[in-house]
């Protein structure tokens, strides 16, 4: 057994908890979220406190491979040993990386049951590199280097793809970006935004065809919908409208685009702006027109509103496509 231990770095974040009898300091029976957060005893103001540390990728792989070919029982002592002067460890770290199966490991944490989709997995092509075999003996796992996300990009074209700007195409939407997919209606962007526009030439991949191509990128639900196919079958997008959609939009879509991956780029579009704040602006109309005991609920509401408020008219999530006119020339 080594002597030898890690040098781990723990990791730390913001306390959440509040204190209920902050309650007792303002009238009435509900307290608001703007106080509740910038109160004294809010999470603004919360100390900090220690979080579960997982073990570097260096040392866990390093470790592993010196165990291929041996029982798992020796690996954990060994992984314990390394690990139990550690505060905070996470005692199952390794699992990251180790395909443990049920029957020698009963309850993993049920974070790590999305590890296949993490980024910690994405070099070993969205699997765990090492598992255990039925007898306890930990293996190497053969993977098919051609999957993980990395393979033929290269460190350049990533470095070329990095030093790419998102184009400022000011407002994009007519109503607010609030984040996720779930805004991405045709009717919220702006007409000439509803379909995909030019973004910049950059490194992009088509199944196994990495090249550079003029690309293009949308957010609306129809163009999601149709990226995610084509990532999902990591081919060029034929046959979408076949497998549940026939109308002429999507039929159309395929017909035109590729949705693609593009490796070291942002993904989203902002334009960040001022306006009045909606909310104030009709509690005000209100208080004017309103009876004693109402405007006094009011005005305590105003009181925790701000005027104005900072919104996103960008275009929020977006997915890349590069013409298929321009594929095939490229395949040729």
């Amino acid at each position: 057994m080594s002597n030898k231990k890690w040098n781990i770095k723990v990791k730390k974040w913001k306390d959440f908890r509040f204190n209920r009898h902050e309650m007792d300091r303002y009238e009435g029976t509900r307290l608001g979220i703007h106080r509740r957060w910038v109160s004294k005893s809010g999470p603004t103001s919360g100390g900090q406190r220690l979080g579960r540390t997982e073990p570097e990728r260096k040392y866990l792989i390093g470790l592993l491979r010196k165990f291929v070919g041996r029982g798992i029982d020796e690996f954990i002592k060994e992984y314990n040993h390394k690990t139990k002067d550690l505060p905070s460890i996470d005692s199952l770290g390794y699992t990251r990386f180790l395909d443990v199966g049920d029957q020698h490991v009963k309850d993993l944490p049920s974070y790590r049951t999305m590890d296949e989709d993490s980024q910690v997995l994405r070099p070993y092509g969205g699997k765990r590199p090492f598992w255990v075999d039925s007898s306890g003996i930990i293996r190497e796992r053969d993977l098919d280097l051609g999957c993980t996300n990395k393979k033929g990009f290269g460190k350049m074209r990533i470095q070329y793809n990095q030093r790419l700007w998102i184009p400022k195409f000011g407002q994009v939407r007519v109503t607010p970006w609030k984040g996720g997919t779930y805004m991405c209606e045709p009717q919220n962007y702006k007409p000439e935004y509803r379909e995909p526009v030019y973004f910049f030439d950059a490194f992009a991949r088509v199944g196994q065809v990495i090249k550079k191509f003029p690309v293009y990128g949308c957010g609306t639900i129809d163009y999601y919908n149709y990226y995610a196919y084509c990532l999902g079958k990591d081919a060029t997008g034929r046959g979408f409208y076949d497998s549940g959609s026939s109308s002429s939009k999507a039929i159309r879509i395929e017909e035109e685009w590729v949705g693609v991956e593009v490796l070291g780029v942002k993904t989203s579009h902002h334009h960040q702006t001022i306006i009045e704040n909606p909310e104030y602006t009709e509690l005000q109309g209100k208080l004017l027109s309103s009876a004693p005991k109402e405007r006094k609920e009011i005005q305590k509401r105003l009181r925790m509103l701000k005027p104005e408020i900072k919104v996103d008219y960008g275009m929020g999530t977006v997915y890349y496509f590069i013409k298929r006119q321009d594929y095939e020339e490229q395949s040729r």
